[in-house]
């Protein structure tokens, strides 16, 4: 059957929740959310939730832009109450890989242009990412995740050319400030655990490089094709 996008509106009747999103594929695939928190209470009672399909659209592009007119009819105040969405931004979960082309590009940008938040919303919004980073539990799991991200090396590598040129070079006299900055400030040594994960960390792991991009490696696996055994020089 051929795939198309939809939006749809999912009712959970128990708690009087909602929940706004969009999918590519047909409407009997089986797919249900990409909310976690959604997703589970709907396997624990799925006689509770009803889904409603309220728009249906031809390309994926125009997929983004219509359900970010759905969720800017959200309230901010809304968000991981009332509806089971914690953001209005359309473009969560990550579009990594896909390219919008510039008309698409600045239709989303003026569709987000629409949603005003208030100072209130915005200090909340603040204070919510303080909490966070606050909490060390939240910042050890957010740093796992991030590692997980990272030892994929096809990412490592992406990220590295999407980056290239973007960061602008510091001046001498910049580079001169800060050489002098650090003179005469003792280095603080590191401890004996720190230098023992450090140590785990870079076991068994060379460096490799196609010409262009730099890369760690197992010393235990194959080096890849087009790549040899050392850094850029």
């Amino acid at each position: 059957m051929e795939k198309y996008g939809f939006i749809y509106i999912w009712y959970d009747r128990k708690h009087k929740r909602y929940y706004v999103g969009r999918h590519w594929g047909t409407k009997d695939d089986g797919y249900i959310c990409s909310s976690t928190n959604m997703r589970n209470n709907y396997v624990n009672r799925p006689s509770d939730f009803k889904r409603k399909i309220v728009s249906i659209v031809d390309s994926k592009e125009n997929l983004v832009i219509e359900e970010q007119k759905w969720l800017n009819m959200i309230k901010p105040s809304e968000l991981n109450n009332r509806y089971y969405n914690k953001t209005q931004k359309a473009t969560t979960p990550s579009t990594l890989g896909y390219k919008h082309s510039a008309q698409t590009i600045e239709k989303i940008r003026n569709s987000n242009k629409l949603v005003k938040r208030s100072d209130e919303t915005r200090e909340k919004n603040r204070q919510a990412t303080k909490r966070q980073f606050d909490n060390p539990k939240a910042r050890n799991l957010a740093s796992i995740k991030q590692s997980k991200v990272w030892t994929n090396l096809e990412y490592r590598e992406h990220m590295s050319i999407v980056h290239r040129g973007k960061r602008s070079p510091l001046s001498q006299e910049t580079k001169d400030k800060i050489r002098k900055a650090q003179i005469g400030k003792p280095r603080k040594p590191h401890s004996e655990e720190a230098k023992n994960k450090v140590r785990e960390a870079n076991k068994n792991k060379i460096y490799i490089n196609n010409g262009i991009v730099t890369k760690q490696h197992s010393a235990l696996e194959q080096i890849p094709v087009g790549f040899i055994r050392g850094r850029i020089r």
